[in-house]
């Protein structure tokens, strides 16, 4: 639908979330904050497709993808 729940299994504090989507357009750039076992919560762009996530933080950089289903 387009939510997305980030969670971590260890306190990591704010994180820069950067959306691209599958042509490489970044889409958004938002600030999350990763705590314990507690999800951010957040929404992709309204458009169907495939999204790709990359997650700076102290703790490095991470990547994953999404899809959006309407």
């Amino acid at each position: 639908m387009g939510d997305v729940e980030l969670t971590s299994s260890v306190n990591i504090g704010d994180a820069e979330v950067e959306i691209y989507d599958v042509l490489g357009v970044k889409r958004a750039d938002l600030t999350v904050t990763l705590s314990k076992d507690a999800p951010a919560l957040f929404s992709l762009p309204d458009a169907a497709g495939i999204y790709y996530l990359r997650i700076h933080s102290i703790a490095g950089v991470r990547s994953m993808s999404a899809v959006v289903a309407k």
